[in-house]
């Protein structure tokens, strides 16, 4: 073979393989499509807590890798592998951790659901479309956001489907009145922060002058300390003005719960989570909170924050199973509590509700994890609505 008939040939072959490369592919699946737009990550345990919410884990042997299921956070749309941790169901988790717990579902069946009372609640921004409370939202506002109108944020979601969720929540038949602040972000002073907060609470306390008797605001939930926030404040007359704001607020009958409540002056005390796959109605299988067992108060109430469903703001079905919680769930929940309160009792206030309470509340000494514990008071939601119809 000449020279030129070798060129000949050898063009010949590479432009066979140029044509093999730019023959088009079969187009991916929708699966692909979302196998494809999932990273495969790096499992890393922070803060004792391993979360696996949104991630694709359909190249890792779990059942190697994962020696602590108690740790471990997910969505329904966690892509999971065949290869799982021995006892591990994801499914049966997310199921039970739908309940409220402590039998507030029975009050859900004698109808006692919230009936239309208002609940006000100041946290970060909204899924406004979730199926669990997207018809519960009677107003909403942004205010000092650092968001799109197309963002939404975790933390709102999860706190206002604890409040009024149709499937988690504790009251779902409330008005929700929701104002979006992105004070909750990193980057404002303290001094802003009251400013914030009190323009905010202002603006709910006007709303609330509009409504009818029986669909009152009548309670207010926000995930943060305000004495915190007062103490950081470097002008006075900031401290003065939340303070006037939270007084002006319980004139018009409307209880302002913040993270407060578990502090040393608060009635509150070390909050519990539930052992997984048990009866979440059944005071016994909960434990305290291992976030904060460390400085547990036993004498005062416990309420659950762990081992629970929550809406997930990465869909309008999604939803998120949370081993690890914090103040921030519990706040939401003892103002659904109120809610209901308040609907079978028109003239409840804060006193009365913490004295009923304490009045029904249970308590439980036992162990986990080879350590004992005394809670002396359990919350029993459903024995504090029983006690207030027959009272």
């Amino acid at each position: 073979m000449n020279m030129n008939k070798k060129l000949l040939l050898l063009c010949a072959i590479v432009i066979c393989l140029g044509l093999i490369c730019i023959i088009p592919q079969p187009s991916p699946s929708k699966a692909d499509n979302y196998h494809q737009s999932k990273q495969f990550y790096t499992l890393t345990i922070n803060n004792n807590q391993l979360d696996l919410s949104n991630k694709n884990l359909t190249a890792f042997d779990l059942e190697k890798i994962i020696t602590d299921t108690s740790i471990v956070n997910f969505s329904t749309n966690t892509l999971w592998p065949t290869k799982m941790p021995i006892g591990f169901d994801p499914k049966a988790l997310l199921s039970s951790g739908m309940n409220p717990g402590l039998n507030i579902r029975n009050l859900h069946d004698l109808g006692i659901k919230g009936g239309g009372v208002g609940i006000g609640i100041i946290d970060q921004a909204l899924l406004l479309t979730h199926n669990e409370f997207s018809d519960q939202i009677k107003y909403y506002e942004t205010t000092n956001s650092r968001y799109s109108d197309s963002e939404t944020d975790y933390h709102g979601t999860v706190v206002a489907s604890i409040a009024v969720g149709n499937n988690v929540g504790v009251a779902p038949e409330a008005n929700l009145y929701y104002i979006n602040d992105a004070l909750f972000n990193h980057g404002y002073t303290y001094d802003e922060i009251a400013c914030s907060l009190s323009n905010d609470i202002s603006k709910l306390i006007e709303i609330n002058k509009d409504l009818s008797d029986s669909e009152k605001i009548r309670v207010i939930s926000i995930s943060l300390s305000l004495r915190t926030v007062k103490e950081n404040c470097l002008d006075k007359q900031n401290r003065e003005l939340l303070d006037a704001v939270i007084t002006k607020a319980e004139t018009a009958d409307i209880v302002v719960l913040t993270t407060d409540i578990f502090d040393e002056y608060g009635d509150f005390g070390t909050p519990i989570k539930k052992l997984p796959y048990t009866d979440a109605d059944d005071y016994q299988n909960y434990f305290p909170s291992s976030t904060f067992y460390n400085r547990s108060i036993v004498e005062k109430i416990s309420v659950p924050i762990e081992g629970k469903t929550v809406a997930y703001y990465q869909g309008d079905n999604e939803y998120q199973y949370v081993n690890y919680g914090g103040l921030s769930w519990a706040v939401p929940y003892i103002a659904g509590l109120y809610v209901l309160c308040c609907e079978v009792d028109p003239f409840m206030n804060y006193e009365k509700f913490i004295y009923v309470i304490e009045m029904t509340s249970l308590s439980l000494s036992s162990s986990y994890d080879n350590q004992l514990f005394r809670l002396d008071k359990i919350i029993q939601p459903e024995q504090v609505i029983l006690y207030l119809l027959s009272h």
